[in-house]
């Protein structure tokens, strides 16, 4: 592991990155919160704009961790996963130790309530699925309406392109 003579240009933009990066998880943390409610609502308009939202500031992150490779390499490190801590406990920082730490505590908090949200779509998904089921079950043909109006009756007879 190379150490560079002159490291205070390197802690000023690790401490900035850190704070940058914890500003757009704890940006990320509101918007899965959001969406743990608009998912409890099955508020769909909401979850589209929310998932645009999360996508926005999932490409932010992605964005500060090609930052974060490119200081390590600056600074003799092979960016690696570990390496991050090694690199902070090797400056002797303790406000790049505490964003760091904290860092990790928000990603944690956001990973637990997006598994969370995974578990409650696929609770929803699976209430739709066996409620589709039953009333597919029974319901006659004649019941029955694609989203295009027509009856699943009449769905084998209808014509989808003519030459």
């Amino acid at each position: 592991m190379t150490v560079l003579a002159d490291t205070a240009p390197i802690q000023a933009a690790l401490v900035d990155l850190l704070t940058a990066q914890q500003s757009t998880i704890s940006s990320l943390r509101k918007v899965v919160e959001r969406e743990q409610h608009a998912l409890a609502k099955f508020d769909s308009e909401q979850l589209a704009s929310l998932s645009t939202e999360k996508y926005d500031l999932l490409l932010r992150l992605e964005n500060w961790a090609r930052r974060w490779h490119k200081l390590a390499s600056n600074a003799g490190y092979i960016a690696a996963r570990g390496t991050m801590q090694e690199w902070i406990d090797a400056q002797r920082n303790s406000t790049m130790s505490s964003l760091w730490q904290d860092l990790k505590n928000a990603t944690q908090d956001v990973r637990f309530n997006n598994e969370i949200n995974g578990n409650l779509i696929a609770s929803q998904l699976n209430h739709v699925e066996q409620q589709f089921s039953a009333l597919h079950n029974t319901a006659s043909p004649r019941q029955l309406y694609g989203a295009d109006g027509i009856s699943y009756r009449n769905a084998t007879t209808r014509t989808i392109a003519a030459v």
